[in-house]
This record gives structure tokens, C-alpha cells and sequence, in this order.
């Protein structure tokens, strides 16, 4: 359908309704539409997908951080590791340090805002985007922090399994202090015994991480 829209600056909704001239039968849809410029063209689209965020707190020297990208299987796709150095511990200036590394090595994915149809690092930002280059990718990241000696690190960040909720292939949880991927769409029935550490589930349901 082609058709001319009012002049409207920003992100709207088009409501559309239409009927077949042969039935009472009707349709619906709903689409998000931006409006950007001052000419009202709408913005370049990009292939990005977004995939989560990063939220970072400050690091003692010696921290090593790695981030990890996963396939829809949960396989390894690739990994970048920083260290932590004095004038870093910031949670910005490692949180920047890090994203502009994973950016210029990474084939898969970009960490910062989508600006202009390009992924740039913000200064002084203590949480970033995570975007697949590609949409519909099925990658998943995770992020692992390794705490320097006679430290007390926190537990593992993530969503904790729970009983009875059900997860999609690429979810990472956490169970007793250690994440998973799951690797096939399931409910976890309460009382079945499907916990990710389970020897029935491991390498069928989740895959430590």
C-alpha cells in the first residue's frame, strides 16, 4: 500500500485496519515508524541487532574482564580479554577501553549507541548496548570477570534459574554460582528435576558457560 502520512517528527505507531470487500472478515496490524530530520525522511535502517547491555561498576588493578560471544548452540564464537591497569578501574574508563577493543577486533558484534547507523563508544558511560551485526543472529555474550588474588569477588551476574519458567535456546542463567546456556526451548516443570547442573540436562537442556 502506498499512501501519504502527515508530517510528524519522532518514533509513532500506525495503526492500520482493513476488510476484505467479500466477507466481514477484518485485519490488523500495528508498525513502529521514526520520522527523523526536519524533512520528516525516515533514518537509514542498519542491519543491527540488539542483543542486551553492559552495566559496569568500578575493577581493582589486575581484574581481568572477558567477553564472550556464543552462537544459537551455544558454541563459542569468539572472546576478548582486558586487563584491568591503574587509571582503569572506573567503571568508564574500562567500560570504554573494552568496547573499543571488542569493536575493532570483533566480526560479529559492536559495543556503545547506535548513532547515525553506526555503532560509536560514548564518553564517561558506565553502560553500553551490545549489537549483532547481523539481525536475527542468534548470538548471545556473556560477560566473565576473574578478581586478582585475595579478593572477594561477587557471585556471577545473570538471571537466576527459577523452577517452573519457561526458557528460550540462547538464555544464560545462573545456578549455584555458574552460568549456563540453554541449548533447546523448555518449560522447567516444577519437580521434574531439570536444573541446568542436572545429569540429565547438561549438554541437552544447558551448557555451562
Amino acid at each position: 500500500m502506498q499512501l501519504n502520512l502527515p508530517a510528524r517528527m519522532g518514533r509513532h505507531l500506525l495503526y492500520a485496519v482493513w476488510q476484505r470487500s467479500d466477507s466481514t472478515e477484518a485485519f490488523y496490524s500495528c508498525s513502529d515508524v521514526t520520522f527523523g530530520g526536519t524533512t520528516g525522511v525516515p533514518p537509514t535502517p542498519t542491519g543491527f541487532q540488539q542483543l542486551g547491555q553492559i552495566a559496569a561498576s568500578d575493577l581493582p588493578i589486575g581484574t581481568t574482564v572477558k567477553f564472550r560471544v556464543f552462537d544459537r548452540n551455544g558454541a563459542d564464537v569468539e572472546a576478548h580479554n582486558l586487563t584491568i591497569q591503574n587509571g582503569d578501574q572506573p567503571a568508564s574508563e574500562w567500560l570504554s577501553d573494552l568496547a573499543t577493543m571488542v569493536n575493532q577486533a570483533s566480526r560479529s558484534v559492536r559495543i556503545g549507541q547506535l548513532q547515525g547507523g553506526t555503532v560509536v563508544v560514548p564518553v564517561g558511560k558506565t553502560i553500553l548496548q551490545v549489537y549483532a551485526l547481523t539481525a536475527d543472529s542468534g548470538l548471545r555474550y556473556v560477560l566473565d570477570t576473574t578478581f586478582p588474588p585475595n579478593t572477594n569477588p561477587p557471585p556471577p551476574s545473570g538471571t537466576i534459574w527459577t523452577e517452573g519458567k519457561t526458557y528460550t535456546r540462547g538464555d544464560i542463567v545462573v545456578h549455584l554460582g555458574k552460568r549456563y546456556i540453554c541449548l533447546q526451548t523448555h518449560t522447567a516443570w516444577v519437580g521434574a528435576g531439570w536444573q541446568p547442573n542436572a545429569a540429565g540436562t547438561v549438554n541437552v537442556l544447558w551448557k555451562p558457560i
